[in-house]
């Protein structure tokens, strides 16, 4: 499916925020194309000096949380990624609504 990729800021992350990221956006869009029928999908990216926010979005069929069948780990995967690096992770999704991941990250969370 086609991928739109929007990047704003120049901000260097450090490693392993960036590595968390990368693998956050990977696994989303691994559960885009496996299972949302999404005709599209956005990934927007914003560096800014002591904070990144990432927002994957797709057109798709959506789901709801509590009926994703066990052992789907995906989503658990990304919370612990988010979890390592003291980012939040927020989804944001209804049946026939698609999807919206969101990883917001601050240098002031960092180890907390």
């Amino acid at each position: 499916i086609p991928i739109r990729l929007l990047l704003e800021g120049d901000t260097l992350l450090p490693p392993d925020v960036k590595v968390a990221f990368y693998r956050i956006a990977q696994e989303a869009l691994n559960n885009v194309v496996k299972h949302s029928e999404a005709s599209s999908a956005q990934v927007t990216l914003i560096r800014q000096l002591g904070w990144a926010n990432m927002q994957i979005n797709d057109n798709g069929v959506g789901f709801i949380n509590e009926k994703v069948p066990e052992g789907h780990f995906g989503l658990s995967i990304m919370a612990e990624r988010a979890q390592s690096i003291g980012a939040t992770l927020t989804i944001q999704t209804l049946p026939t609504q698609g999807t919206q991941v969101t990883v917001a990250w601050t240098e002031a969370t960092r180890g907390n």
